[in-house]
């Protein structure tokens, strides 16, 4: 009876060379890919031979399911890691269990995040160290003058001014089309980018509703993308009018575009050149925020008369953002938004969560270029 025991147990536990394996080799990977930023050759070859490959099919096996896989797979992966722990304190409680088996547990978990870091590294962040969406588009990203900032600008607000009637409203004013009215065309607003610039093309995809949205307001998200499934994933909490825009970001980086600056401008220009009121007034209204620091900045009263212009619909879309930010304003808000500017740093993102907002030297110099495709024409 003891010794049947004892040879279930054992086939239950991994031998010590194996235990040092599972923890080494991934740590390698994450190491290696340190090692590699000084080769970017090396690495930009890999990333279109494995890493654009896979995430391409995971995308393309994940876009049929109606709902937010990844959100399900980090729910039961948190649940299964707290209760693995537990249940180990537990049957040391009861005395099923002796002290290191508890440390097995804990080693268990953090073995599965090494894999998961490790993960992460080769199929995202090694997107951080090679050639950008500038290089791939062959756009200019350089100083802008502040007279082409306030031409964006009237560009943008007039694109508003033009769209506003369009958009459906409740009766309080603001945008009031739902998901049903977006969500479905979302796979193909890209289309005339991706004439345009091929390097863009990618398999028609559907966004995900995330079932948890609030959790992600919480933590200052509207949305994101998991490189594990290829999903873009929508916070359908936030204002109705952010929702398009935000669509197109979280596709941007399923086109492989990793910086948050970059994926900002993209989504803009797919919003714009989609053709689609309600993406075109989204992507018209984030533009405009962006422009808006920027130019308030170097010229508050050029601001104060583009501001002036706009309808009372847009100000109330514009107001209704900002109201619906300001109640997350919280200490969980505050430290997710510590944690992800940490991580961008640690990739080599200067700016940080800053470089949300880096992006206005792209749409400056690419509205006051000659490039313009299918542009919103007055």
């Amino acid at each position: 009876m003891d010794h049947s025991s004892s040879t279930i147990k054992s086939k239950r536990t991994l031998s010590k060379p194996t235990w040092i394996l599972s923890a080494v080799l991934p740590i390698l990977l994450i190491l290696l890919l340190g090692f590699l930023k000084a080769h970017p050759k090396i690495l930009e070859s890999i990333f279109h031979r494995f890493t654009i490959p896979v995430r391409s099919a995971l995308t393309q096996l994940t876009s049929p399911i109606p709902f937010s896989l990844t959100e399900i797979l980090w729910i039961l992966l948190v649940f299964w890691s707290i209760l693995h722990i537990i249940r180990g304190f537990w049957s040391i409680l009861k005395k099923k269990e002796k002290g290191p088996a508890l440390f097995i547990r804990m080693a268990r978990v953090a073995i599965l995040g090494l894999w998961l870091l490790a993960g992460l590294s080769w199929l995202w962040n090694i997107g951080y160290y090679v050639p950008g969406l500038p290089e791939a588009l062959h756009l200019e990203r350089g100083d802008i003058s502040d007279e082409n900032l306030e031409q964006t600008a009237l560009y943008f607000a007039g694109i508003l001014i033009d769209h506003a009637d369009d958009i459906r409203r409740n009766e309080a004013g603001l945008f009031d089309h739902q998901a049903k009215d977006f969500f479905p065309e979302a796979p193909t607003i890209y289309d005339p980018l991706e004439q345009a610039f091929p390097v863009l093309k990618f398999p028609d995809a559907n966004p995900k509703k995330l079932l948890l949205p609030k959790v992600q307001s919480y933590m200052g998200f509207s949305g994101f993308y998991s490189p594990f499934t290829g999903e873009a994933n929508i916070n359908t909490d936030i204002p109705l009018s952010s929702q398009p825009f935000t669509i197109a970001h979280e596709m941007a980086h399923q086109r492989f575009v990793a910086s948050e600056d970059e994926a900002d401008f993209l989504g803009v220009i797919a919003c714009l050149s989609s053709g689609r009121p309600i993406y075109v007034y989204s992507g018209a209204l984030a533009g405009l925020k962006m422009l808006a620091g920027p130019l308030g900045a170097t010229d508050p009263q050029a601001w104060s008369a583009i501001a002036e212009t706009l309808p009372a619909e847009v100000a109330a879309d514009w107001n209704s953002s900002i109201e619906y930010w300001a109640q997350f304003k919280t200490p969980l808000e505050e430290w997710s938004g510590d944690v992800y500017d940490t991580y961008l740093r640690s990739q080599d993102q200067e700016l940080g969560i800053r470089s949300y907002g880096a992006c206005v030297d792209l749409l400056v110099n690419y509205y006051s270029s000659d490039i313009l495709v299918n542009p919103y024409s007055e």
